[in-house]
């Protein structure tokens, strides 16, 4: 099962294939199809790659579905004993999106990982230098 977790508008989500999804209100058209470059987190079933604090290359594709609102809220606010009442109430606004396609690299079963290269000089060096610290200590 392929997933990811995604930030959009600053909260977290998790997202497969296929799925619709209501995000915070952002601007863009029914319709208009848009990436999702900030993937926290991707797994295939077997690997789970964690970003740091994103994984670079990786992409959600979606196409926004349209505009929705959340259920109304109701705030009242009252000050006993002065006859100060006020009843307000709020509907957030959301994007509904369609996940088309995840583009993750562990897909490719070839992960992005840095090979550092480290010459012999520098392996040899440090435990040396660990040895006689403790030397110096005794």
């Amino acid at each position: 099962m392929l997933y990811a977790i995604v930030k959009s508008g600053g909260k977290q989500f998790h997202v497969e294939k296929g799925m619709k999804l209501e995000l915070p209100l952002f601007d863009a058209q029914p319709g208009e199809n848009i990436e999702l470059n900030e993937v926290l987190l991707c797994s295939n079933g077997d690997e789970v790659v964690v970003g740091t604090p994103h994984i670079e290359n990786a992409i959600v594709k979606a196409t926004v579905a349209g505009e929705t609102k959340g259920e109304k809220i109701t705030v009242f606010k009252m000050k006993r004993r002065k006859k100060n009442r006020n009843k307000t109430g709020h509907r957030q606004s959301f994007t509904t999106v369609k996940i088309n396609d995840l583009v993750l690299p562990i897909i490719d079963n070839n992960p992005v990982i840095e090979e550092v290269n480290v010459s012999e000089d520098q392996t040899d060096a440090a435990p040396e230098v660990a040895v006689e610290a403790a030397a110096e200590t005794k």
